[in-house]
């Protein structure tokens, strides 16, 4: 006999076989039946998706059918292949090509699926240029906006020919539809001059294709020499103070130029515009000058050039551009652009300068030799100008 335990077990496993007994029957009842039917909504769901796409297509096609008509060839197959061949003969023509290199030949007219439009193809076989490729290329491209026509497909192989022609051999095609209208000619009056445009952009910018001849091995592009760029000069840096006169009570001082060979003189009080630099003479001693330049007083001493000049008031330790000291603004002769100058050690004053060497009173020195030297009497003062003729003072 079997225990209360065994019993309960043996009750549940018959549960458990009994339900899964029943769901099988409701699976094959009911859940079979309706696993079909959703299978079947979705197929009618995709096939409803893809008749609403072929109904949009089919509503834009309606759409540009009337464009269509206007550019398509006349319904009669015999009188569209005549007037396309008229075309092809005018468009070689135009490219400059001679019908004993190229000429199209007549293919049979194809109607179309469904019997609504009418293939007319042609074929152009002939030795052209790459330029004249281009050119042809780019006209029957740009008639796609009068007559509804394509190329198919485009050969082109490299021949023995010393003037570079290649053979080519290209397949075109225009339609027929069966519901055009009759035209007169494929192109409106004046529609080809001489310059028909691709979206804007002139036949030249097409010019790149024939310039790379994918036939000939690849060469270099001929570059000028650069030529060697011309060392930039500080006008600043030749402009040396040279010597120091005196007419009566008035003294001047002579600023020499050695890349002009030209030597001025200046006074007290006077504007000073030479080698990039703008300032106001401010005063004029045996030792040096001082100049005004932007608010601000610079010195510079005999035999030194413009480079060499220094702020007055500052401390020795504090000049010079590593140090931090602030220079007047000077600009090179070339590019105009201001360069903070720097200290430098003074050139040395052996070259050869213009202004005058007088010794007038005790307190006259000149900085450099001039080239033509005009000495005067101690007694009697005779400065000189720069052109070296000597001045009558009063």
């Amino acid at each position: 006999m079997m225990n209360k335990r065994e019993r309960y077990l043996g009750l549940l496993v018959l549960a458990i076989a009994g339900g899964y007994g029943l769901f099988l029957v409701v699976q094959r009842a009911f859940l079979a039946p309706l696993d079909s039917q959703v299978t079947q909504i979705r197929g009618l769901n995709q096939a409803i998706a893809t008749s609403k796409k072929e109904m949009e297509r089919a509503m834009t096609a309606a759409g540009k059918l009337s464009e269509w008509e206007k550019l398509s060839l006349p319904a009669d197959p015999k009188v569209a292949q005549a007037m396309y061949y008229e075309y092809l003969l005018k468009l070689l023509r135009d490219c400059k090509l001679d019908e004993r290199d190229c000429m199209p030949s007549v293919e049979k007219p194809q109607p179309g699926p469904g019997n609504f439009y009418t293939i007319v193809p042609f074929k152009i076989s002939g030795k052209m240029t790459l330029e004249t490729l281009t050119e042809l290329l780019y006209r029957f491209s740009a008639h796609q906006e009068s007559v509804l026509h394509q190329i198919r497909s485009v050969t082109i192989s490299r021949v023995n020919d010393p003037s570079g022609k290649v053979q080519v051999n290209m397949s075109v095609a225009a339609l027929a539809l069966n519901t055009a209208q009759p035209r007169k000619e494929l192109l409106p009056e004046g529609g080809d001059k001489s310059s028909p445009v691709i979206a804007g952009k002139p036949r030249e910018q097409f010019k790149l294709i024939a310039s790379k001849n994918i036939f000939e091995p690849f060469k270099e592009p001929r570059r000028e020499p650069e030529r060697p760029r011309e060392p930039e000069i500080d006008s600043a840096r030749h402009v040396v103070l040279s010597g120091f006169t005196s007419t009566g009570d008035e003294p001047e001082a002579w600023l020499y130029n050695r890349l002009t060979n030209e030597s001025k003189l200046f006074h007290p009080g006077d504007d000073l515009d030479i080698g990039g630099v703008k300032g106001k003479l401010a005063s004029v001693s045996a030792s040096g000058i001082v100049l005004v330049i932007d608010d601000k007083e610079w010195s510079l001493k005999l035999g030194k050039n413009l480079r060499d000049m220094k702020r007055l008031g500052e401390a020795p330790a504090a000049t010079g551009t590593a140090n931090g000291s602030e220079n007047p603004s000077l600009e090179k002769s070339q590019g105009g652009k201001p360069e903070a100058a720097t200290e430098t050690k003074a050139d040395d004053t052996t070259g050869a300068a213009a202004g005058p060497n007088v010794k007038a009173n005790s307190e006259s020195t000149t900085g450099e030799q001039p080239e033509k030297p005009v000495s005067s009497p101690a007694s009697d003062e005779t400065p000189v100008d720069s052109a070296g003729e000597a001045k009558k003072v009063e």
